[in-house]
């Protein structure tokens, strides 16, 4: 019988007590920096997403601490080891009591995600409340098994972690690969053009309300869908209810689709090309918009969806958004990237050479990402079944 074995034999045989999340820990959401702390270097600015928003100069939340956002990834559950500033669209949860490890409330936590997520209320703009979530009842086993668990998932974490790190230089190989071919760099090697000359903007789904996305009747392209995917899932599960007579925009083949908003200025106007011609009507959600050339033989989407990914297109989407806390594509700006428009032949070669490349980095089925796969499965299945308890009886 090994350590953590004759820890729970001895001490969790019964079962162990629950608490309300918000009895055994603090739960608040942070606020939003004063403009003389953006644009620092020394502390990240966690606030709507999985990624930092940016960087400030303060923190005003200490480490060793779980986030959850309120709005936007919505009930991602992650953790923060160094002191961070925390924005108002993300909750900060800390341990309120002597007898319960902060970082066993994240694994905790992360174990039951899809509850959290659960929580949310959804329709147009989904979100997390306070009162649900602290209603969430949470394990209080002794300290001795809180630490030897956290000990034994901490190696667990530092080994996908290195996993992770190979692939991330993988990644960041592609991209050089990627952007070295797309490039374009030789001064009058190709045609380009902006995008107002080429094609036109559409606006996603407008006029819905909550209940529209209850019991829906045709299917949409979610923001994450698109953030997700180099080549837009045309058969989602996601419902929306569209009347008969109703003007909305759909989506077609050859369309660029784009998120149009984000919490971080790396992660806004992300691109997804629409590869596979919808079988039925297909709308866009409302935080997106998308882009139709005007000549369908001009744009091979097999391509489209390698170069609105690449570095070169990137930086100019990127220069095309504002904003503080909420960073937001400007269409009229959008309007005027340049894109390079090499010759039909030539975007079929260049989209099979980088789909290649792309599935050795991220295929699932292949290589190092089935390898991170098959151990982050392992890892889950690990700490689900070791932070899972039998309540104790009142």
């Amino acid at each position: 019988m090994s350590h953590i074995d004759e820890l729970l034999a001895d001490y969790c045989a019964d079962g162990v007590p629950y608490l309300a999340l918000g009895d055994a820990a603090s739960v608040s959401v942070g606020t939003r920096p004063g403009p003389d702390l953006l644009g620092g270097t020394t502390h990240r600015l966690w606030n709507g997403g999985t990624q930092p928003s940016g960087m400030v100069d303060a923190a005003n939340t200490d480490g060793d601490t779980v986030t959850i956002p309120s709005r936007g990834s919505v009930g991602v559950v992650g953790y923060q080891a160094e002191p961070f500033w925390c924005g108002p669209l993300c909750y900060r949860i800390r341990s309120a009591r002597p007898d319960l490890l902060t970082r066993f409330l994240y694994f905790f936590l992360k174990a039951n995600q899809d509850a959290v997520v659960a929580l949310q209320q959804t329709g147009s703009i989904p979100a997390l409340n306070k009162k649900e979530l602290v209603r969430l009842r949470v394990p209080l086993p002794p300290m001795a098994v809180q630490r030897e668990l956290v000990r034994i998932l901490d190696v667990f974490t530092d080994l996908n972690i290195a996993l992770r790190d190979e692939h991330q230089a993988r990644l960041q190989q592609y991209a050089y690969y990627r952007d070295s071919l797309l490039a374009f760099s030789e001064p009058g090697s190709i045609a380009r053009e902006t995008l107002d000359k080429l094609g036109s903007l559409y606006s996603g789904l407008t006029g819905k309300a909550k209940a529209d996305f209850q019991d829906g009747n045709a299917r949409f392209v979610t923001y994450v869908n698109v953030f997700n995917n180099l080549a837009t899932d045309v058969a989602p599960a996601t419902l929306v209810k569209v009347g008969a007579n109703e003007r909305q925009n759909r989506v077609r083949f050859g369309d660029v689709l784009f998120t149009a908003s984000s919490e971080s200025a790396k992660e806004v106007g992300m691109a997804s090309a629409v590869t596979t011609d919808p079988i039925e009507p297909l709308y866009l959600n409302s935080f997106c918009f998308g882009f139709r050339p005007n000549d369908s033989g001009e744009l091979n989407p097999e391509f489209t969806k390698h170069l609105f990914r690449s570095a070169p297109i990137r930086s100019q989407i990127i220069k095309t958004a504002n904003g503080v806390t909420r960073i937001n594509i400007s269409k009229e700006r959008f309007r005027k990237i340049e894109i390079p428009i090499p010759a039909p032949d030539e975007q079929v070669r260049l989209a099979a050479l980088l789909d290649r490349f792309e599935a050795l980095t991220n295929d699932p089925s292949m290589g190092l990402p089935a390898e991170i796969r098959v151990r982050q499965a392992q890892y889950e299945y690990y700490r689900d079944m070791l932070v899972t308890f039998e309540e104790l009886a009142a």
